[in-house]
C-alpha cells in the first residue's frame, strides 16, 4: 500500500463521527463529539461535551427539537478531547513516519499532574497578586485519559478554551481598541506625494503623548493578561517544569463559568520536567522553583520567540547549555513586546 493511503486510512480510523459518543472505562463518563476542531501530526482534536445531569435535563426538559440542542452545544462546546494514533505517540512520530519532537504521552500526564498540584498544593495555589485567579486556573486542565480496549489510540479530555488563541484575541482586540488610530496611519501612508507623506508622519508623531498610568484601557487589559500569563509559567517552573514553547500561540483565553476572564497556558509536549539540585533543601524563605536544575541542552520551540543563547543549537550541536526557566522567560518578553 502506498504511504499516502497508509495514512489516510490511519486518519480514517481516528475520524469520529458527530454526535456520536465514547466512553471513559475510569470514570464511565460518556463524552458526545461535537466536531472536528483540528488536525494534529499524530490524530485530531474533537470539541465535546459530557453527558451530565444537565445535559440530560435539558434533553428531557426542553421542548426544542433534538438537532437543536445539539447545535447549541457546538456554539459552546465545554470539551476538547484529544484522539491520538497510539503507535504514532509511542515511537515518537507523525502518521506518516516522521519524527516529531512533541511527547504524546508525556504531554498528557504532565498536563494532568501540573493542574492537580496546582490546585492541591498550598505553596503553588497562592495568586502572585490579589486581583489574579488561583494559579491551577492559568494552566488547562485534563479531565482524564485512557487508552482504547483495542490499545490502538489515546483519549485526553480537556476543557475548551472558548475564545481562542491569544494571537487572535490580540490582533481583534488591537483593531477595536485602537481604530482610530490605525484609521489615521492609513490615511497617512495612502498619501502619494514622498515629502507630504513624511511631514505628516512627522506631525503625527510630535502629536502623540504617552498616557498616565492606567489611563490606557489596551496597556491595562494586556498588563492583566500578561500578569496571568507569567503566573501560569511560574505555576510550572514551582513544579520542576519548564515548558521550551512558549508562545501567543500557546496561551488561550476563556470567559469561566462565573464570568472571570482567564488565560491559560497549554500544549506541554516538549515540557520537561527538571531533576532537583543536588544538596538542593527546602527553605520557608525560597520559592520552589529555586530547587531544581533548569540547565538543558536542546533548542525550544519556534523561532521568532527563541533567545540567542537556544537559537546557538540551531547551528552547533556542541553549543553551551543554558537555563530553560529563563529561556521560558525570554519568550514571556518576547509575547508581551507583540502584545
Amino acid at each position: 500500500m502506498a504511504k499516502e493511503d497508509t495514512i489516510g486510512t490511519k486518519r480514517e480510523q481516528l475520524t469520529l463521527p458527530m454526535g456520536s459518543y465514547v466512553v471513559s472505562p475510569h470514570s464511565n463518563r460518556h463524552y458526545m463529539i461535537l466536531g472536528k476542531t483540528a488536525k494534529t501530526l499524530q490524530g485530531f482534536i474533537y470539541s465535546g461535551c459530557s453527558f451530565d445531569k444537565s445535559f440530560i435535563d435539558s434533553v428531557v426538559c426542553s421542548a426544542a427539537p433534538f438537532p437543536e440542542l445539539i447545535s447549541s452545544l457546538m456554539a459552546n462546546p465545554r470539551l476538547a478531547i484529544k484522539f491520538y494514533d497510539k503507535k504514532s505517540c509511542d515511537k515518537g512520530t507523525s502518521l506518516c513516519g516522521k519524527p516529531v519532537k512533541e511527547q504524546a504521552v508525556a504531554e498528557m500526564d504532565l498536563t494532568q499532574s501540573i493542574h492537580h498540584k496546582a490546585e492541591c498544593d498550598p505553596m503553588l495555589s497562592r495568586p502572585l497578586f490579589s486581583w489574579l485567579p488561583s494559579p491551577c486556573k492559568n494552566v488547562i486542565r485534563c479531565v482524564e485519559r485512557w487508552e482504547t480496549e483495542n490499545h490502538d489510540a489515546y483519549y485526553m479530555v480537556m476543557e475548551y478554551a472558548n475564545c481562542g488563541e491569544m494571537l487572535e484575541v490580540i490582533d481583534q482586540l488591537h483593531d477595536v481598541m485602537n481604530a482610530e488610530k490605525k484609521g489615521l496611519i492609513a490615511k497617512i501612508e495612502a498619501i502619494p506625494d514622498h515629502d507630504q507623506r513624511s511631514a505628516n508622519i512627522m506631525a503625527y508623531r510630535d502629536m502623540i503623548e504617552l498616557k498616565e498610568e492606567g489611563q490606557s484601557p489596551y496597556i491595562e487589559l494586556v498588563r492583566f493578561m500578561f500578569q496571568q500569563m507569567v503566573q501560569a509559567v511560574a505555576t510550572l517552573h514551582n513544579q520542576g517544569v519548564v515548558h521550551l514553547d512558549i508562545s501567543l500561540e500557546n496561551f488561550v483565553a476563556h470567559f469561566d463559568d462565573d464570568g472571570q476572564f482567564l488565560v491559560k497556558l497549554i500544549d506541554f509536549g516538549r515540557a520537561k520536567t527538571m531533576k532537583k539540585k543536588e544538596g538542593a533543601a527546602a527553605s520557608s524563605d525560597q520559592w520552589p522553583y529555586e530547587a531544581f536544575d533548569f540547565t538543558v541542552s536542546t533548542f525550544p520551540g519556534k523561532l521568532r520567540y527563541m533567545s540567542p543563547e537556544a537559537a546557538m543549537f540551531l547551528k552547533f550541536k556542541d553549543a553551551d547549555s543554558y537555563d530553560a526557566s529563563k529561556e521560558d522567560i525570554y519568550a514571556l518578553g518576547v509575547g508581551l513586546y507583540v502584545m
